[in-house]
């Protein structure tokens, strides 16, 4: 009789041996995931320092640039309108009123037609033409020496094409003795600048009239020959019809 043995039972260890190896390649790719997500993490970690860098960076361009633009604002002089120079005329301070006259000065010299035009507007608007004219008898030569100017050019229609109205307001603040007696200032400038203001002043009749009644023509005639070119000339240029 023939006995049947069982069939041998298969051996688990192959099986065993394939779930190792499963579960290594799970932990490799998990130390692998694990890596990356660090990877990452530091290169955010970087890429956020790079970007604080270029922040700092800008802020303080701009920081700079501000300081800059304050800086220039602070430096840019303020320029007071003609009323405010006006007004300091009136100033018991010497210092002040050459300033300001100064500054006068300095518009009229460079303004021609319709800027000249506003300038001698708002000059005889404001009382200047009169307020100038009592200043032709300041001690400070200086002053003199602005305010001849001032009224000399707003008394050419070069300047100001109404500069009759600046003659005019003269001859109602009664400016003719003191800017007369201009002519006999000691310093050259006040000369020169007072024979230029007649010069302008003399194309008017009266104003001609007014050099001769107060017997200026002969003191004019003498500062044709005066040490000082400028003076001769100016001297020299005074009409009398």
């Amino acid at each position: 009789m023939q006995v049947q043995l069982p069939a041998p039972r298969r051996s688990q260890l192959p099986a065993v041996a394939m779930s190792d190896d499963a579960a290594g390649v799970a932990a490799a790719q998990a130390e692998v995931a694990a890596l990356r997500e660090a990877l990452a993490q530091k290169e955010a970690m970087l890429e956020v320092a790079a970007l604080k860098r270029q922040l700092a960076e800008k802020e303080e361009q701009l920081a700079l640039q501000a300081a800059a633009d304050q800086q220039t604002g602070e430096d840019e002089e303020y320029v007071p309108t003609v009323p405010e120079l006006l007004e300091v005329l009136r100033s018991p301070y010497q210092e002040e009123r050459e300033e300001a006259v100064a500054l006068l000065a300095e518009l009229v010299t460079t303004a021609y037609g319709s800027d000249g035009e506003a300038l001698g507007n708002a000059i005889r608007d404001g009382g200047g033409v009169a307020q100038m004219a009592w200043m032709l008898a300041d001690p400070s030569p200086t002053i003199q020496q602005q305010a001849l100017l001032v009224l000399g050019n707003l008394c050419s229609n070069s300047v100001d094409p109404n500069s009759a109205l600046t003659k005019r307001a003269l001859l109602q603040a009664g400016a003719e003795r003191a800017l007369l007696g201009c002519l006999h200032a000691e310093e050259a400038h006040t000369l020169t600048f007072a024979c230029a203001a007649l010069q302008n002043l003399c194309h008017e009749p009266v104003w001609s009239e007014l050099v001769m009644a107060h017997g200026k023509q002969q003191r004019l005639e003498e500062l044709t020959l005066h040490d000082d070119p400028m003076v001769v000339r100016c001297a020299a240029r005074a009409p009398f019809d």
